[in-house]
């Protein structure tokens, strides 16, 4: 019987990159289902976290939609990360990057108890 080896990647020489991912990514089995969802998101466009954050907080101070939704206290507490994220950023995010976001909830069971698709017009 054959044993299997975590692989552990390691970096010889100095690496600039801001982030690194050395083994596999916590959102797999994700404690908090809304954190979780922006981590695919950031992973599906390939930028820091902090240049996420930034863009997306942003995009939402201009964004029509989300006029008389939220105020610059909220904004900064999403800048800062002191806030949850919710369906607002949720929706925001999808429309700055084009995408129609899937948003599936299971239960304990790994059961679909719910389905919503926030959808981009003209894609």
């Amino acid at each position: 019987m054959m044993k299997s080896k975590r692989r552990n990647y390691t970096i010889k020489e100095a690496d600039d990159r801001e982030q690194l991912c050395v083994e596999a990514s916590s959102w797999y089995l994700p404690d908090n289902e809304r954190s979780s969802l922006f981590i695919c998101l950031l992973f599906g466009v390939s930028i820091a976290v902090d240049d996420f954050v930034y863009e997306r907080v942003s995009y939402m101070k201009n964004l029509e939609d989300l006029s008389g939704l939220i105020d610059e206290l909220y904004l900064d507490e999403l800048q800062q990360g002191n806030t949850d994220l919710g369906e607002l950023e949720i929706y925001a995010a999808s429309k700055l990057h084009s995408w129609n976001v899937v948003v599936t909830a299971v239960d304990k069971d790994c059961k679909v108890v719910s389905k919503f698709t926030y959808i981009v017009e003209n894609l």
